[in-house]
């Protein structure tokens, strides 16, 4: 049972190599892509073993969520370099928008609830989902359509702004609240 209670926080600390090593493969897409998926899939399994056996603990939450924003931020960084983003101000905007939205709330969690963390909203997943989607498919096709960063934005900083929402009426910290919709 103990390498049980291990493997989920392997996964995410796979995850974490995982999404560094993205950015060597970059003019490779076919090896992007299967190495994106491979990525992927240590996010969604990480959690789903460390609730089927019961297994989850603060520190695996934490590197899970450290783990979620170096594969977010690699594929920020794959989308800039390996579709030429960089000089676009509106995908600049954008990215500039969410990342201080999102690390203001890593700064609140520790303020207010005297820990590090994000939180596992349903929107922030649904987010996540259509990241793992867009970015290879962009990347393969060797460009993102300006509507798509346009339309990834606005959900990216509404579930960001969700999750201030929840950081701010919340009393105690739970990770795995769904949404401001919920109590």
């Amino acid at each position: 049972m103990k390498i049980m209670k291990n493997i989920p926080n392997i996964l995410s600390v796979s995850r974490m190599f995982l999404s560094v090593s993205l950015l060597f493969l970059l003019w490779q897409p076919v090896l992007f892509i299967i190495l994106y998926i491979i990525t992927g899939l240590t996010d969604f399994f990480d959690g789903f073993l460390a609730r089927k056996y019961h297994v989850e603990t603060e520190k695996g939450a934490l590197l899970d969520s450290i783990a979620d924003h170096m594969y977010f931020a690699v594929i920020v960084i794959s989308a800039f370099v390996g579709l030429n983003l960089a000089g676009d101000p509106v995908v600049l905007s954008v990215v500039i928008i969410v990342a201080a939205v999102r690390t203001a709330n890593f700064i609140l969690t520790r303020c207010k609830f005297k820990r590090w963390g994000f939180i596992h909203t349903l929107g922030n997943k649904f987010t996540a989902l259509c990241l793992i989607v867009i970015v290879p498919v962009c990347i393969y096709i060797g460009e993102m359509p300006h509507w798509v960063v346009i339309a990834f934005g606005i959900l990216a900083a509404a579930t960001a702004v969700e999750e201030s929402l929840i950081l701010l009426r919340s009393h105690s910290y739970d990770i795995n609240h769904k949404s401001v919709f919920c109590a």
